[in-house]
């Protein structure tokens, strides 16, 4: 009876898993600013681990709405040939802001400790900043959003993917990527979620964050100000030393 069960939802279970696509395209800039497009196409059924996408659109505005370092520029949510298509492309001033983003705003404050279910599909954040050089990792696990049937069977999954693109001022010195491009500035990853569906997705890359051309230009307008105050300062001492009142007293 219980294999006869598991045949009759097998048609279910793979409908439900061999249409979820996740692409991801983060372009960052030299001061650390930068934009966000993400779009995710999902089953309704596996959307509602996340409270619907009404419910995670609403979420991620109100979440959004309380940090000053991010804008949306767009967010939506549709039906396209039976999956929830949910598009979500935002600004940020600083890539740390972004990187602390769902730990800080999608967590319950009675539990602060424990992930929500939007880091499921968002994932935990981890960046920090040793002089000019950016380390990056982030971990995505969507096990916890996927059919148990289908975590016991991986290769319902199908092709079923999650790429993510990132574009960098600099090209990175270290990363698992699974492609690049651009020399290096450009760092590409693609994850079949049947070979994920029972751990998670790991990106880490570390890169250079290259000064903006105003800093440059500032400190060339500084060290220049600094040689003409010193040339102007000698000028004068140099002036002071020949004028007459400064001559040697010889009547006495």
């Amino acid at each position: 009876m219980s294999r006869l069960l598991h045949f009759s939802l097998l048609p279910l279970v793979l409908i439900l898993a061999s249409c979820i696509d996740g692409d991801e395209e983060i372009w960052l800039e030299r001061d650390g600013s930068g934009r966000l497009e993400a779009t995710y196409k999902m089953p309704p059924q596996i959307m509602q681990s996340f409270g619907s996408a009404p419910v995670l659109q609403k979420k991620l505005e109100d979440a959004i709405a309380k940090e000053p370092g991010l804008q949306i520029q767009h967010i939506s949510n549709h039906m396209e040939n039976g999956r929830v298509v949910f598009e979500f492309n935002a600004t940020f001033d600083d890539v740390r802001t972004l990187a602390a983003f769902p730990k800080k705003h999608l967590r319950s404050p009675d539990t602060p400790d424990q992930a929500g279910s939007e880091e499921a599909l968002f994932g935990t954040m981890n960046l920090t900043l040793s002089g000019l050089t950016m380390s990056f990792d982030r971990t995505v696990d969507l096990g916890p959003v996927l059919p148990d049937n289908v975590r016991q069977n991986p290769g319902f999954l199908g092709e079923s993917a999650f790429r993510y693109v990132v574009h960098l001022p600099a090209p990175a010195t270290t990363h698992n990527a699974t492609g690049t491009a651009d020399n290096g500035r450009t760092l590409n990853w693609k994850f079949l979620l049947r070979e994920h569906a029972n751990r998670p997705m790991l990106l880490t890359m570390k890169a250079p964050l290259p000064l903006p051309w105003w800093i440059w230009l500032s400190g060339g307008l500084l060290v220049a100000l600094v040689v003409f105050l010193a040339v102007l300062a000698s000028r004068r001492v140099l002036i002071s030393r020949r004028s007459p009142g400064h001559g040697l007293d010889l009547t006495g």
